[in-house]
């Protein structure tokens, strides 16, 4: 197996693991679930904090976000449209930030990776952003605010509302959110 493969094969088995156990999943884990020996991971990774940045880095890729919202279907009410993609963006939030605890459990041995970590942040909250614009801005006559406010209330409310550190009983449910947000950008509810 070509080194980019075998690098692509482990960094997909990682993070599921990382997502199910956090930092403390250990090598051997690792080695098992991508079925090679755990020695072959230190061929492509110098360490165990490379190797869990790398995978942060490769879930963090928002292409796969980025093109679920593109896809969702004009034709389909707004409240759906929205409540799908406020789920697209719940969904990659929560594995972000089941991530994010991992990547933040391990010491970085290399100082430019915590400066690396902000960059991919702020990379993909771009491309995330402008899959966004695209959308608000297909149904810019259904709305009563600029597409650049539904993009931050629709952002702001949905990572607010399912933020891991809010009481269970306070995070609000897709439905709920998109109700509130359609109160506040929307012309009319069936738009």
């Amino acid at each position: 197996m070509a080194a980019a493969d075998r690098r692509r094969a482990i960094l997909e088995v990682v993070v599921p693991l990382l997502i199910a156990k956090g930092a403390s999943v250990t090598t051997a884990e690792v080695a098992q679930a991508a079925d090679i020996a755990e020695g072959t991971i230190f061929r492509v990774f110098p360490d165990k904090s490379a190797l869990i940045f790398e995978a942060v880095k490769a879930a963090m890729d928002p292409t796969g976000v980025a093109d679920a919202i593109r896809a969702i279907s004009p034709s389909a009410p707004m409240r759906a449209r929205l409540a799908e993609a406020a789920t697209v963006l719940r969904d990659h939030f929560n594995r972000m930030a089941a991530l994010g605890e991992s990547l933040r459990s391990v010491s970085m041995s290399q100082g430019a990776n915590q400066r690396d970590v902000g960059k991919l942040i702020k990379e993909s909250s771009a491309v995330i952003s402008a899959a966004l614009g695209d959308f608000f801005e297909r149904h810019h006559a259904a709305l009563c605010v600029p597409p650049a406010s539904a993009i931050a209330a629709f952002r702001g409310l949905v990572f607010a509302s399912a933020h891991p550190l809010l009481p269970a009983r306070e995070r609000l449910g897709v439905d709920d959110a998109v109700s509130i947000l359609l109160s506040g950008i929307a012309k009319q509810e069936g738009a």
